[in-house]
């Protein structure tokens, strides 16, 4: 369990949590009526969009994703223990590393789709995938990236490396949390845990792949066996699943969505949303622990719901959707 002082850097949360967008914002931006109104409401923001830029959803993107960049900059430079903010930065570096290791594999330059948040850089990731060492990563980082390299060589598969650096990640968020975490944090990594072996298997399920390639994407990690899985998916048995790892109290909103699930009625989109559902209403419960590493993982992820929210907001008016097909995908609000 974590023992070190979070004092100073929680303080500095308490202030920075004062300038997320409220419900009322998001409001005001769901009804603008026009690019000036959307200023309006964005010009006292850290969001604040030039005009003209607010028909280009690339534009907008690289905004929003630079700015999250500074979040987990903050973040990782700040923090008494660095290891924990991978517990939401590290799908980061393991998208870097997808990026590099398929680059190596087939000669293809993606390194423009590379993202700069985690604790280590593009440059360490490549250096290890280049020489298959590394005086930076952690030894078990370097055994997980030299074992997937050797897969995707063997097989010359790019499907190998999402696989296998999937399966790292879900290793590596379980022996951060192991290493540095308490049992929040343990809970946290678990849901997330959860969440991607029942989404893989309904999803296998659907596109009918085999049980080989279920016994390759869903990981061990997770608290039932893949023959549970299936029979959770299978009998529609969602309760049990969720009964499993659910730390929260009784919460309508999660008990409709379960019961949906269980009916079939639930699709992969929004399982993807209850996952952010279940995490936000944990941070809500846990809101008033003023010590520990929670409120910066807290903080982290209200700052990734926003940049969501804002995504969808201001690229979908980009792309003409209607304001209702942009609030049923929205994320929690800070403040609802």
């Amino acid at each position: 369990m974590s023992q070190k002082d979070y004092t100073t850097i929680n303080t500095l949360i308490d202030v920075y949590s004062e300038y997320l967008l409220t419900p009322t914002d998001f409001e005001d931006l769901l009804n603008a009526s026009s690019k000036s109104a959307l200023m309006d409401v964005l010009d006292d923001t850290e969001y604040r969009i030039e005009e003209n830029d607010l028909d280009d959803g690339t534009k907008i993107d690289r905004k929003l994703m630079d700015l999250l960049i500074q979040v987990y900059r903050f973040a990782y430079e700040r923090s008494p223990e660095a290891p924990l903010v991978d517990i939401f930065g590290a799908r980061y570096m393991y998208h870097n590393l997808k990026i590099l290791l398929k680059d190596a594999l087939i000669g293809t330059e993606f390194d423009y789709l590379s993202i700069p948040i985690g604790r280590f850089n593009y440059d360490q990731l490549q250096h290890v995938v280049q020489t298959r060492e590394s005086r930076s990563l952690p030894p078990e980082m370097i055994h997980w990236i030299n074992e997937v390299h050797e897969q995707a060589d063997d097989y010359h598969s790019t499907e190998a490396i999402d696989i296998g650096l999937d399966m790292a990640y879900f290793d590596h968020l379980k022996r951060i949390s192991e290493d540095y975490g308490n049992e929040d944090t343990e809970a946290i990594v678990q849901a997330m845990i959860e969440f991607y072996n029942i989404t893989t298997i309904i999803r296998a399920q659907r596109q009918d792949q085999t049980r080989s390639f279920m016994i390759e994407a869903y990981t061990s990690q997770g608290l039932f066996t893949l023959d549970e899985y299936l029979q959770i998916v299978e009998t529609n048995d969602y309760t049990r699943w969720f009964n499993a790892f659910n730390v929260l109290p009784y919460h309508k909103g999660l008990s409709e969505q379960i019961d949906a699930l269980n009916a079939g009625e639930l699709s992969i989109g929004q399982l993807e949303k209850l996952k952010d559902d279940y995490l936000y209403l944990f941070f809500q419960e846990k809101r008033f622990q003023s010590e520990g590493p929670l409120k910066i993982l807290e903080y982290i992820f209200y700052r990734e719901l926003e940049v969501t929210n804002l995504r969808l907001v201001l690229v979908g008016r980009v792309n003409g959707l209607s304001q209702e097909q942009i609030k049923e995908r929205m994320r929690p609000i800070n403040g609802e």
